[in-house]
Protein backbone atom coordinates (compact mmCIF):
# COMPACT_ATOMS: atom_id res chain seq x y z
CA UNK A 1 0.00 0.00 0.00
CA UNK A 2 2.97 2.57 0.71
CA UNK A 3 5.31 0.91 -1.84
CA UNK A 4 7.89 -0.48 0.73
CA UNK A 5 9.45 -3.46 0.73
CA UNK A 6 7.82 -6.56 2.65
CA UNK A 7 9.40 -7.91 5.55
CA UNK A 8 8.72 -10.29 8.46
CA UNK A 9 7.06 -7.33 10.17
CA UNK A 10 4.48 -8.21 8.22
CA UNK A 11 3.97 -11.31 8.95
CA UNK A 12 3.89 -10.40 12.88
CA UNK A 13 1.43 -7.71 12.40
CA UNK A 14 -0.92 -10.47 10.71
CA UNK A 15 -0.55 -13.08 12.95
CA UNK A 16 -1.42 -10.70 15.59
CA UNK A 17 -4.55 -9.46 13.59
CA UNK A 18 -5.40 -13.41 13.41
CA UNK A 19 -4.98 -13.92 16.85
CA UNK A 20 -6.99 -10.93 18.13
CA UNK A 21 -9.56 -11.94 15.92
CA UNK A 22 -9.62 -15.62 17.27
CA UNK A 23 -9.87 -14.52 20.84
CA UNK A 24 -12.79 -11.93 20.38
CA UNK A 25 -14.30 -12.37 16.94
CA UNK A 26 -14.19 -8.73 16.20
CA UNK A 27 -11.70 -7.40 13.44
CA UNK A 28 -9.10 -5.17 15.00
CA UNK A 29 -9.67 -1.88 12.45
CA UNK A 30 -13.73 -2.69 12.68
CA UNK A 31 -15.19 -1.81 10.10
CA UNK A 32 -17.92 -4.58 11.02
CA UNK A 33 -19.72 -1.56 13.21
CA UNK A 34 -20.45 0.46 10.06
CA UNK A 35 -20.98 -2.65 7.51
CA UNK A 36 -18.24 -1.36 5.49
CA UNK A 37 -16.02 -4.29 4.80
CA UNK A 38 -13.89 -4.22 1.88
CA UNK A 39 -10.01 -5.09 1.50
CA UNK A 40 -9.56 -1.09 0.56
CA UNK A 41 -10.82 0.32 3.43
CA UNK A 42 -9.27 -2.32 5.81
CA UNK A 43 -5.87 -1.34 4.49
CA UNK A 44 -6.52 2.43 4.57
CA UNK A 45 -7.48 1.46 8.30
CA UNK A 46 -4.47 -0.35 9.04
CA UNK A 47 -2.15 2.43 8.13
CA UNK A 48 -4.08 5.33 8.92
CA UNK A 49 -5.82 4.67 12.55
CA UNK A 50 -4.67 2.57 15.87
CA UNK A 51 -6.24 -1.60 15.94
CA UNK A 52 -9.24 -1.62 18.57
CA UNK A 53 -8.08 -3.50 20.98
CA UNK A 54 -10.75 -2.66 23.62
CA UNK A 55 -11.88 -6.38 23.97
CA UNK A 56 -8.45 -7.59 24.43
CA UNK A 57 -7.20 -8.67 28.08
CA UNK A 58 -4.26 -6.02 29.05
CA UNK A 59 -1.52 -8.85 28.64
CA UNK A 60 -3.10 -9.51 25.27
CA UNK A 61 -3.79 -6.15 23.97
CA UNK A 62 0.18 -5.10 24.96
CA UNK A 63 1.41 -7.40 22.69
CA UNK A 64 -1.02 -6.61 19.84
CA UNK A 65 -0.11 -3.28 20.18
CA UNK A 66 3.73 -3.99 20.41
CA UNK A 67 3.83 -6.01 16.88
CA UNK A 68 1.32 -3.33 14.96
Amino acid sequence: MRGLELTPAGDVFCLGAVLAYAATGRLLFGATETGLNTPMLTATACVHTPPNTSALTAAFSLSTRAAS
